[in-house]
């Protein structure tokens, strides 16, 4: 069984500093490709939580970023009633 965790994002204007428990580290840009970045890094990853720094509202395109679903989560839609 995967170890759960629980990650907290630093937002500036330009970078965006990850940290998910215990021990892993990253940063990308705060921009588009910075999101996808982000999202990349940590897919795979048993996260329950990630808490965002308000701030300014440079926090706003990452918490919008879309998520992309996993094929598996894409599976079970097709199967789904109205």
């Amino acid at each position: 069984m995967a170890m759960l965790s629980f990650g907290g994002i630093d937002v500036s204007k330009d970078r965006l500093d990850i940290t998910v428990l215990p021990d892993e580290q990253c940063s990308s840009s705060n921009d588009a490709a910075g999101w996808a970045e982000l999202i990349e890094q940590l897919r795979g990853s048993s996260i329950t939580a990630i808490g965002v720094e308000a701030s300014g509202g440079y926090e706003r395109g990452v918490v919008r970023a879309p998520i992309p679903q996993r094929s598996e989560d894409r599976a079970g839609e097709a199967t789904k009633g109205p």
